[in-house]
C-alpha cells in the first residue's frame, strides 16, 4: 500500500504570532509540509520565499543521488546485521558558539552500514529491532561503542564529550545502571564526559524508579539532557525533581527560525530559561549559516547540524576533529 503524500500548505492569518506558531507546529505534527505561517498583511517576499522552498523540495525529491533509504528492511536482515557488526554508532559533532568554536561534544547516532544499500538511517531498521525484541541488545551495543569512542577521543588528546540517547528500556532496568558504571570503569573514562539524553516524555513520566535512576546517574557524575525540548509539554517542576544539565532545542523550532518571528521568541525564551537554571543549551538541526548566526545572537551555547557536519564513522570524526583543532589553533 502506497503512503499518501501530505499536502504543502501556507497559512496566512490575522491571529497573533504565538497562535500562528501553535498552528504551524500542529500542522507539522500531523505530517503536513508546512511552508510558512504569516501574519496579515503578508509580504510578497515572504510568499516568494515559501514558494522557493517548495520548488527546492520538489527538485530534491527528483534528485535520486540524495535519496535516503527509509523502507523497513526484513527482520532476518536486521537480525543478521546486528550479529555481524553492520549496525554501528556514528557521531555528529557539537560545536561551541563561543570564541574558538571548539568541538565540545559528539552525539552517537545509529547507522546501518549496509553492504549493498550503503548508509541506512534508523527508520529502516529500528522498527524491526523493536518488533524482534532486540532493542535492549542494540542499545547496549551503541552505548558500548559510544564509551569506546570517548576513550579514543581522550587517547588522541581530544577533550570531547559524548552524548548518548537512552530509552525507557534503560531507565526502567536497575541492572543497566550498574552495567553502565562498570563500562565507564572498564574504559577508564570520566562519567562527567558522558551526557545521557532523555526525551520530554520520559522526564514527564513521574515514575519513581525512573526519577531514582536519573538521580543515581547524576550522583555518579553523568550529564543529563532533555532531548527534543519544545515539542512536548514539560512541566518546569521536572527541573526541580531531576538535576538536568542541558536542554536540546528540537529541530521543529530551529528549521524555520529565520522566517518565523514567533519561533525566534520561543527559542529566545528557552535559552534564557536554560541559562537562568544553570543549564547548557544546544540547538539541533542547524543547517545554514544564517540560522547559526541567529542562534549565536540569541545566546545559544552549542550548535549541532549540517552547517558543520553530518554524523561520521568513528575514525572519520577523529580525523575531522583533529584537523579542525589544528586549523583553529
Amino acid at each position: 500500500e502506497q503512503s499518501v503524500q501530505m499536502p504543502a500548505i501556507i497559512v496566512i492569518s490575522a491571529v497573533d504570532d504565538l497562535l500562528l506558531a501553535t498552528i504551524k507546529l500542529a500542522a507539522k505534527e500531523r505530517g503536513y509540509n508546512m511552508l510558512g505561517a504569516f501574519s496579515k498583511p503578508v509580504s510578497v517576499a515572504d510568499l516568494m520565499a515559501a514558494l522557493k522552498t517548495f520548488s527546492r523540495q520538489r527538485n530534491e525529491a527528483l534528485n535520486t543521488t540524495g535519496y535516503v533509504f527509509e523502507e523497513q528492511l526484513p527482520e532476518s536482515e536486521v537480525k543478521e546485521a546486528l550479529r555481524n557488526g553492520e549496525l554501528r554508532a556514528f557521531f555528529q559533532p557539537i560545536i561551541s558558539t563561543h570564541a574558538g568554536q571548539e568541538v565540545v561534544a559528539a552525539e552517537a547516532l545509529a547507522r546501518w552500514c549496509h553492504p549493498v544499500r550503503g548508509e541506512v538511517f534508523p527508520a529502516g531498521f529500528i522498527p524491526m529491532l523493536e518488533h524482534s525484541g532486540l532493542m535492549a541488545e542494540f542499545s547496549q551495543l551503541i552505548i558500548r561503542q559510544s564509551v569506546e569512542q570517548l576513550r579514543l577521543f581522550r587517547d588522541k588528546g581530544l577533550n570531547i564529550s559524548i552524548s548518548i540517547n537512552i530509552t525507557t528500556l534503560e531507565l526502567e532496568n536497575f541492572e543497566w545502571v550498574e552495567e553502565l558504571f562498570d563500562l565507564v570503569d572498564e574504559y577508564r573514562v570520566p562519567p562527567a564526559k558522558i551526557t545521557l539524553e532523555v526525551t520530554e516524555a520520559m522526564a514527564l513520566s513521574g515514575r519513581a524508579h525512573v526519577t531514582e535512576t536519573l538521580a543515581r546517574l547524576r550522583l555518579k557524575g553523568f550529564g543529563l539532557s532533555i532531548d527534543d525540548f519544545g515539542v512536548g509539554y514539560l512541566s518546569l517542576s521536572n527541573f526541580q525533581r531531576v538535576a538536568f544539565t542541558e536542554i536540546k532545542i528540537d529541530r521543529c523550532l530551529t528549521e524555520n527560525l529565520l522566517d518565523d518571528v514567533s519561533l525566534q521568541k520561543i527559542v529566545s525564551s528557552i535559552i534564557r530559561l536554560g541559562h537562568d537554571l544553570g543549564l547548557r543549551v544546544v540547538a539541533e538541526a542547524v543547517e545554514n549559516e544564517e540560522t547559526l548566526k541567529q542562534l549565536k545572537m540569541l545566546g545559544c551555547d552549542m550548535i549541532q547540524g549540517l552547517t558543520y557536519s553530518a554524523a561520521m564513522s568513528s575514525d572519520d570524526i577523529v580525523t575531522w576533529c583533529l584537523e579542525r583543532s589544528e586549523n583553529t589553533v
